[in-house]
């Protein structure tokens, strides 16, 4: 039980119980070249693998290609991607990436990467931060004014009898930053081993919840 400085007692409390936390998440993949089409418009990267997810999917855009990141629910999220860009020819180029929700550009979201020299390889990775509302859904666009560079996909090979996986060209990976728990349980604390705190004359302590993300948690409302 709790006493209180008051002398009201309280033996029972509402905890978090099962997984702890709902938290949405995807992790998705390119296993196949994406080519650049043209010198005069831009590109939309594509998920054609998604590994694992949880309220956001991969869904086809207009022209039956996965590249739309659609979210279920409304919150603040952290994506992570990966682009293994190569160039088949001489000289600079420059490649840019950016983001677009909704169809439309995201201001100051574009990142640029130049490669120098015919079979130069270069993997740039981007964080990203932002908010969406449920029903939202997010494209990587990217473009070049060089036909010759494409993000690229390795095939799984052996050098020195040493195996090498696969590279993807691309890699996606979006976390909820935000979460909320899953369910609610009143449990008995009468019989909980006893400690102290200030403002209580007598404190039985409720165990501290682990939870999805690694945190431990006691319940705020104690």
């Amino acid at each position: 039980y709790i006493e209180f400085g008051d002398g009201s007692i309280q033996t029972t409390a509402s905890i978090a119980q099962g997984l702890g936390v709902v938290r949405r998440y995807i992790n998705a993949y390119s296993n196949q070249d994406q080519l650049n089409l043209s010198t005069s418009a831009y590109n939309i990267m594509s998920f054609n693998v998604t590994d694992s997810h949880n309220g956001i999917t991969i869904q086809s855009d207009a022209s039956g290609n996965p590249t739309k990141i659609t979210f279920e629910k409304t919150g603040a999220y952290l994506m992570i991607i990966s682009v293994q860009v190569k160039k088949d020819d001489a000289g600079d180029d420059d490649v840019y990436f950016w983001v677009a929700k909704n169809g439309i550009d995201i201001a100051d979201s574009n990142t640029l990467s130049t490669l120098s020299k015919n079979g130069d390889v270069d993997l740039v990775t981007v964080n990203f931060g932002l908010n969406v509302n449920a029903g939202d859904y997010l494209q990587w666009r990217w473009f070049s004014q060089d036909t010759n560079l494409y993000l690229h996909y390795d095939t799984a090979t052996t050098i020195n009898t040493v195996f090498l996986p696969a590279t993807p060209s691309v890699i996606l990976s979006i976390e909820e930053s935000n979460s909320t728990y899953n369910s609610l349980q009143t449990v008995d604390i009468s019989m909980m081993s006893s400690t102290s705190c200030k403002g209580c004359a007598n404190v039985h302590s409720i165990p501290v919840l682990s939870i999805a993300s690694g945190f431990h948690r006691t319940p705020s409302s104690l």
